[in-house]
């Protein structure tokens, strides 16, 4: 698991050079030790997705720019990175890169309108889609052999998540994740 915390660096590094050097040396040292160890699942976060629907679609405000994002994906790939948990979009989206799965997860308080251009600026924030209908959170499971992920909205959260025929068309036998309430 790899948290690119500071992937911001990939969007714009005006303002901080030396930083996004640092960064990105660090990034690559442990997508090299992710290689190395060959990990049963590599996963990243970060906050900004290298891109919202495909891997080729053009630059925007909501994506990384079209040459960094093409060489930063190759080493995720080479380091076997399954799933990259990403936000910034304000939306839910996301896509495949081989077997890379970027996924773009929207905000638990405010979703984005795109006026124009849904890979860039503007967006409205006139009657934004707020409250329980759009607002919500994804649940992760890592398992043995794969990543799932479901997106619940605030108003149909059930009180318990049953992963048991994921779970076992994957071999895993059953588990829950219960409502600590």
């Amino acid at each position: 698991c790899v948290d690119d915390g500071a992937d911001s660096r990939y969007k714009d590094d005006s303002k901080a050079k030396n930083l996004a050097k640092e960064h990105h040396q660090w990034f690559m040292k442990e997508l090299k030790r992710c290689e190395a160890e060959n990990p049963k699942h590599t996963l990243v976060f970060a906050h900004i997705p290298p891109f919202i629907n495909t891997p080729d679609e053009p630059d925007g405000y909501f994506n990384w720019a079209k040459s960094t994002r093409r060489k930063v994906l190759s080493k995720m790939k080479k380091a076997a990175v399954c799933t990259m948990f990403c936000g910034h979009y304000h939306r839910n989206a996301g896509g495949r890169d081989g077997a890379l799965e970027v996924v773009v997860t929207s905000a638990l308080g405010c979703a984005l309108k795109a006026l124009e251009n849904p890979l860039g600026l503007p967006v409205t924030f006139d009657d934004p889609p707020i409250g329980a209908q759009v607002s919500g959170f994804r649940v992760v499971h890592v398992g043995k052999k794969r990543v799932r992920h479901k997106w619940f909205v605030l108003d149909k959260i059930p009180s318990e998540v049953s992963l048991m025929k994921e779970l076992l068309a994957d071999g895993e036998g059953e588990q829950k994740v219960r409502d600590p309430s």
